[in-house]
């Protein structure tokens, strides 16, 4: 997994779904050759919600591994959140750029401000970058899952007919100098009841998801130290199968 060679274009668009808000986000970019796979949104969460109101979201993908073309590609993807409340606009990131928009609303006069262009060189952008220097060691748990918008998509013959579904998957990655650590944190995380707080509201996502990750993201940042880096990966892709 890495971040994308450029952002090229962000779009935000607000709806409302069984009394819920939520936001479409659609983002064009850019890889330096063929041989991607798997491009998707990653959100980032906060313990305490950022005073611009800026919602920020790493923009990855699966690098080639075998030979390639160096050519520049262009790469797209198109997701829902749930919205919290204190979300105004949504700023994504690439490896050599970053881009923001503000949530356009489906009022009519709404806002009306297009993508803007942001110089690379962040604070995260930096902290990311040392600690991919140096050894470390990566810990991966799945938090929560749900799959909906089932469709039939054709016939694979016979009476056997071919299936569709939205898998979201919610993840827990941390990197740092000792598993032991990251693990025994992990677990007494799960035992004070964080992460099943998580899973109860992960369906419905907003702000009550957001208070959720930010309490159990606090509670792990108090048990381990700031050698370790933690992120949650919110993901979403479509499997396909048989019946």
């Amino acid at each position: 997994m890495k971040l994308i060679s450029s952002i090229e274009q962000v779009q935000v668009h607000q709806f409302d779904s069984n009394g819920h808000a939520f936001i479409n986000i659609s983002a064009i970019g850019t890889v330096n050759s063929t041989g991607w796979s798997d491009v998707f949104l990653s959100p980032r969460y906060y313990v305490v919600p950022p005073s611009d109101g800026i919602w920020e979201f790493d923009f990855y993908g699966d690098p080639p591994s075998g030979q390639v073309l160096w050519v520049n590609l262009p790469v797209a993807d198109n997701q829902n959140f749930g919205k919290p409340d204190w979300a105004k606009g949504v700023r994504v990131y690439a490896a050599s750029n970053s881009m923001e928009s503000e949530i356009l609303t489906p009022e009519p006069g709404g806002p009306k401000l297009g993508p803007v262009l942001f110089d690379k060189g962040s604070e995260q952008e930096l902290a990311l970058e040392n600690l991919e220097t140096r050894a470390r060691v990566i810990v991966k748990e799945r938090l929560a899952v749900f799959d909906d918008s089932f469709n039939i998509i054709g016939h694979c013959g016979g009476l056997s007919v071919r299936m569709k579904k939205l898998r979201h998957e919610l993840t827990l990655i941390v990197e740092g100098p000792n598993e032991a650590d990251i693990r025994r944190c992990i677990e007494r995380s799960a035992g004070a009841g964080l992460i099943a707080a998580i899973v109860a509201v992960y369906l419905t996502g907003g702000a009550a998801l957001h208070a959720a990750i930010g309490a159990f993201t606090a509670s792990l940042e108090s048990c381990l130290s700031d050698e370790f880096h933690i992120k949650i990966e919110d993901k979403t892709r479509w499997i396909k199968w048989c019946t």
